[in-house]
């Protein structure tokens, strides 16, 4: 079951965010993110996983979408960007964009399940180097 994230969640999911992307999430802006109208964050029931968005207008961007590394492959992933792609399209949303690692070909095959497309490519945008793709989700008429 995936649903919205609640304000005591908080140190659950920078846990699950850390674990599967790294880098220094902070307690209070993801809080914020929570009460935000134009923010959007999902977990699963067990708080395996998460998916953050941003809605501007008719458009929305995935910020992270995260699953704890020993629970992957179980659909966790799948089920929170569905979701959030049902009910981004449900709210008026188009289009949505994410940036994925290029080397992440596991997220990439998924994301292309889903209906992504190639947007671009940002040459070097991870801290390591690694390139990102931009694919681009637009919503079925």
């Amino acid at each position: 079951m995936i649903r919205p994230a609640r304000a005591d969640e908080t140190d659950a999911i920078i846990d699950v965010l850390r674990q599967s992307i790294g880098g220094h999430h902070d307690p209070t802006r993801l809080m914020a993110w929570i009460t935000d109208p134009n923010r959007r964050i999902w977990v699963d029931a067990q708080i395996r996983g998460a998916i953050v968005v941003q809605i501007a207008g008719d458009e929305a961007e995935v910020i992270d979408i995260a699953v704890a590394p020993q629970h992957r492959r179980q659909g966790i992933g799948a089920a929170l960007a569905g979701f959030a792609l049902d009910h981004l399209q449900c709210c008026g949303v188009s289009v949505v964009f994410l940036e994925v690692r290029a080397s992440n070909i596991p997220a990439i095959a998924l994301y292309r399940r889903l209906g992504f497309s190639d947007a671009g490519t940002r040459p070097g945008y991870y801290r390591n180097g690694d390139d990102a793709l931009l694919l681009r989700w637009d919503a079925p008429c």
